[in-house]
């Protein structure tokens, strides 16, 4: 008994080694969402040209906005899936502390859309407002829920430093970065593909994300909504977003029952040939 339980543990070190090879190293996998589908390399960088969001100037205030994924792995969106848009919107990031140099900020919740057809409508220079504009980011198919990860002891889940200007007023540049987690609990399509604790972290555990942003306050496309620091598109911006996608958890099951299949098989033929 104990000679064969010696053994089941081996196999289950072997089948947990071939999983966690296969979880590591999983090539492009193709994601459903809308009508439609989008094949996603298996260690996908997004690349956002369009991010717009508000501007905050005291503790306590909200960060907010939206945008649109362009490029995944420098390839454009449209040559992944056909007629089809990837956007986001994000909130409360929560400012916990600023100056006219920087910012830093916890929390933070972000929702991928994966739109096809008239869902395809995200334009914001050509749009009323930015209140159109966070609507047409979020009618696709929900397809990631994210949150803010710690980034330092502090709890804090993105940190801003002004390149030039003043961040309390109205005119500045500015880069920053921070990390998400998959959100579990949400219904996000693509969760349990992005699950992956891929991004090392220094607090908290591993992350799912880590993104680089920069952006500035001209170039907006609704500057009339700007004068109180309060419109959703006052700060435009750019944003790169590392992660690592997996099969379908189910396929990695099929894949462990049929390792641990095998296994089990063998024993039966040196019992057999006994």
């Amino acid at each position: 008994m104990e000679q064969t339980m010696k053994k089941f543990i081996k196999l289950a070190a072997a089948v947990s080694a071939a999983l966690a090879t296969q979880y590591a190293s999983a090539g492009a996998v193709t994601l459903y969402g809308d009508g439609g589908s989008i094949n996603m390399p298996g260690t996908p960088s997004f690349q956002v040209a369009s991010v717009y969001e508000n501007a905050v100037n005291a503790v306590g205030q909200e960060l907010k906005g939206y945008g649109e994924i362009t490029q995944i792995n420098g390839a454009n969106i449209g040559t992944l899936c056909n007629g089809c848009e990837l956007t986001f919107t994000f909130d409360s990031y929560i400012v916990n502390s600023i100056s006219s140099t920087e910012a830093t900020f916890t929390g933070g919740k972000v929702n991928v859309y994966l739109g096809f057809g008239g869902n395809n409508d995200l334009n914001p220079f050509t749009s009323a407002s930015s209140a159109a504009d966070v609507a047409a980011a979020s009618n696709g198919a929900l397809f990631l829920t994210l949150t803010g990860h710690a980034i330092d002891g502090s709890g804090n889940t993105l940190a801003s430093t002004v390149f030039s200007g003043d961040l309390l007023g109205l005119a500045f540049t500015f880069f920053g970065g921070g990390l998400w987690d998959v959100d579990m609990a949400g219904a996000g399509l693509a969760n349990a593909n992005f699950n992956t604790d891929s991004v090392l972290a220094a607090f908290g555990g591993n992350a799912d994300f880590a993104f680089d942003t920069s952006g500035r306050t001209s170039g907006v496309p609704h500057p009339g909504e700007c004068t109180q620091l309060a419109g959703a598109s006052c700060v435009a911006g750019s944003a790169d977003i590392r992660g690592a996608v997996i099969p379908e958890p189910g396929t990695l099951a099929l894949a462990g029952l049929g390792l641990m299949g095998l296994g089990f098989g063998s024993k039966r033929r040196k019992i057999a040939a006994c």
